[in-house]
């Protein structure tokens, strides 16, 4: 029966041993997985930061290509304005005679 107890013991000391090295393991494994997500919660910070300065700038072009089409449009209303002025002095200049 001694015998039989010393191997019972025998086990559990294996069994706890066993349990004390994976528990360390899980330990070393939670603190990667931990720095890990702390690393891509930063990429995630800088992720946003250059996603912010990026709608920036495409407001920023949006706004500008706006005032392209208003400059080529301004062009084209006063090229219509020099058409119609002509024709105006054109009928002046008609009725003056």
């Amino acid at each position: 029966m001694a015998e039989n107890e010393e191997n019972t013991l025998e086990k559990l000391a294996e069994n706890v041993d066993n349990l004390i090295s994976l528990c360390e393991q899980l330990k070393a494994e939670r603190d990667a997985a931990l720095n890990r997500v702390a690393e891509i919660a930063a990429d995630l910070a800088n992720a946003n930061a250059k996603i912010r300065t990026l709608e920036q700038k495409n407001r920023t072009l949006q706004s500008m290509q706006l005032g392209d089409v208003s400059v080529v449009a301004a062009k084209q209303n006063k090229a219509q304005l020099s058409k119609l002025v002509r024709e105006i002095d054109k009928c002046i200049a008609l009725l003056n005679t």
